[in-house]
This record gives structure tokens, sequence and C-alpha cells, in this order.
């Protein structure tokens, strides 16, 4: 990895770029996100910690204070479900800080060689999906924390309530992945089917439901039509996507 170590003092320089478009893509999705100043200053501080982590992964690096980006994450979780904001729009704002970033990205490898192309978005991929993957599964975790507080026997939605639709079973097993911000080859590990036969679902997917990425996919089959003042759970622990359909 050390020898993109160019490339990610660029991502580090273009960071701020991202944020911006980042910023700039939540309004336009109405992100409660960044329609609150508190909630875009977490959000944005979150987005700057997992754009380091990629630079710091180009370079060989391993992540810094994962520990405590893990604790913030999870109090992070409770204000947000006391906030009354679902946790679905963390699983959407992810997705638009994928698109943003993957701009620049390209950009950043325009110059560069296929192969190096090639290696630099997968390196940059993977550890984007780790590192959002922790700050997701710690957020629910806070989410949950404030449920067990309020002990009112409200009946809670799930973080992700799939809407009625004309996918499939696997087709829900992979945009639930989606979802979770897995990337093609992590759904296909988790479902036992190879890559291009995601990629196929995937392309289904976006004819049945009239969308044109990933993003608007998830959009369309998860966002719950319940009020938003009203805070969500669900359990924690590795992403399980069933092995059926």
């Amino acid at each position: 990895m050390t020898k993109f170590t160019s490339l990610s003092r660029k991502l580090e320089e273009a960071a701020d770029s991202v944020i911006k478009h980042y910023f700039e893509a939540l309004l336009a999705n109405h992100s409660p996100l960044a329609a609150d100043e508190n909630a875009w200053k977490q959000c944005r501080r979150q987005a700057t910690a997992i754009l380091q982590e990629c630079a710091k992964h180009l370079r060989g690096e391993g992540p810094t204070n994962a520990e405590k980006e893990a604790e913030y994450s999870k109090l992070l979780g409770s204000y947000r479900a006391l906030q009354g904001i679902p946790a679905t729009e963390s699983v959407i704002a992810s997705e638009i800080l994928w698109s943003c970033l993957t701009t620049v990205l390209d950009s950043l490898v325009a110059q560069e060689d296929d192969a190096t192309g090639e290696a630099v978005r997968g390196a940059v991929e993977f550890i984007f999906r780790k590192s959002v993957g922790l700050r997701l599964h710690k957020g629910v975790m806070g989410y949950i924390e404030v449920h067990g507080r309020q002990g009112d026997g409200t009946p809670v939605a799930p973080v992700r309530t799939l809407l009625p639709g004309p996918l499939t079973p696997r087709e829900q097993q992979v945009l639930e992945g989606v979802a979770h911000a897995l990337s093609n080859r992590q759904i296909g590990r988790e479902l036992g089917i190879r890559e291009a036969t995601v990629k196929r679902h995937m392309h289904n997917i976006f004819e049945k439901l009239g969308a044109r990425s990933r993003l608007e996919a998830v959009q369309k089959m998860y966002r719950s039509p319940a009020p938003p003042l009203r805070p969500t759970s669900s359990g924690p622990g590795r992403v399980r996507l069933g092995r059926g359909g």
C-alpha cells in the first residue's frame, strides 16, 4: 500500500471537496442530518474520520483511536434516537458519502494506469465499507439503549423495514446487503453466490424499482413511511442476509 502514498495525500487534500458535495447531496435528499446545525456537525465529524481512515489505508496505516470512534458512534446513535432521526438516515447517508467519494476518487486516478486505478478503488472501498459498517453497528446499539431506557412498551419499527414491492426473496436479500453498506463482493460472500450474480440481481432491482443507483434503490425500498419523530431500533451484530431464495 505504501506505493499509493502520493494518492493518499491527494485524497486528504480533496477531503474538503468531498465533504462539501456530501453536504449538498444530503440537503438535496432532504436528510435531517444536514437540516440541523448540530446534526450536520456530528455527521461531518464522522464523514471526515472515515475519509481519513481511507487515506491512511492507502499509506498502509491502520485506523487510530478506533475504540474512541466506536464509542462516539454509539453515543451518536443514542443522540439521533432521542432527536427522532430514523436510523435508516445513517444508512442512506453512508451511500451518499460513498457516491461523493468515488466521484473525487475517479478524478484522482484518472492519470494512473488501469491496474493502479482498480487497486486504489478496491483498497478505498474495502476500508470505507469496514469503517462505515463499524459505525452503523455501534449506532444501532445506541438506538437500542435509548429504547430500553424509555420502557414505555411502545412497539418500535425495525431500523430497515422492507416495504411491499416486486422484488424476489433473493433480490430483497441483496438489497438488504446494500442497505448495510456492503459491496457486491461482500454480499456475494454472505449469500454464497458469485459477484456476477449479485450484479445481475442489482440490475434487476434497478429495473423493477426504476432506480438509477444503489442509493435510490435503498431509498425506494427502505425509507419508512412512519412519522420521523419515533425512535427506531434493531438488533446489533454481524450482517446476516440469509441463504434462501
